[in-house]
């Protein structure tokens, strides 16, 4: 049957398949009971859609010719009621569920915090490759300020930012041109009006930095 004559019955269709803005328009009406009352889904429900309803169906035990894991088949049934809109969700299956098992999600650690890590503390959640940045970078790190500053550094925490890239910026501008940092303490002070200069070289390290330029305020 043709998509708008399910709609005009208050049936919708979400599916890999169909066209993204038309999904969008469906899941809206059906979250906002406008127009469409039912839902008819593959597991393609869980993938980036926010969505609830007070009833779930699962008459199938697939996805595609695989069957369901326990955890695409929990997301799934999770759907089914939501506080403050359907205080109750019901779940019909008409399918054995699939096993439960344990799930493990691996999220890796992005690479502009590894110089905010111990390697000893993430042993084994670090690839090799992260690994060899994080000693390259203490490598660094090190040589530019002293080895006994650097760890007197990372041990008190003083490090504010978990961008190591900028941390870093800063530390090579700092040996390249020390005069130009004078006055760094101002910005633990409470005045404002000694602020601009020094972050005004801040945000110009900053990858791609905000295209601005340095204008002393008593000139503004």
């Amino acid at each position: 049957m043709e998509l708008n004559k399910l709609v005009s019955r208050e049936i919708g269709v979400h599916n890999g398949r169909l066209h993204r803005s038309l999904s969008q328009i469906q899941v809206k009406l059906f979250e906002e009971g406008e127009g469409i009352r039912n839902l008819i889904s593959t597991s393609s429900i869980i993938e980036g859609v926010n969505t609830s309803a007070e009833n779930v169906i699962i008459w199938r035990n697939r996805k595609g010719s695989a069957k369901l894991d326990d955890f695409t088949y929990k997301n799934i049934i999770g759907r089914g009621g939501r506080m403050f809109k359907h205080f109750i969700g019901k779940i019909y299956i008409l399918e054995q569920p699939p096993e439960e098992g344990l799930t493990q999600l691996s999220i890796p650690f992005p690479d502009e915090i590894l110089g905010d890590l111990e390697e000893s503390k993430y042993d084994g959640l670090l690839t090799k490759e992260q690994v060899a940045k994080l000693k390259f970078y203490n490598d660094e790190m090190a040589e530019l300020v002293g080895a006994k500053v650097y760890e007197e550094l990372k041990s008190e925490s003083i490090f504010q930012s978990s961008n190591s890239d900028l941390i870093k910026a800063i530390a090579i501008d700092l040996t390249k041109n020390p005069d130009e940092w004078n006055g760094l303490y101002y910005l633990n002070e409470f005045k404002p009006e000694n602020w601009d200069r020094l972050l005004y070289k801040v945000i110009k390290l900053q990858p791609g930095n905000w295209d601005c330029s340095y204008k002393p305020l008593s000139n503004l």
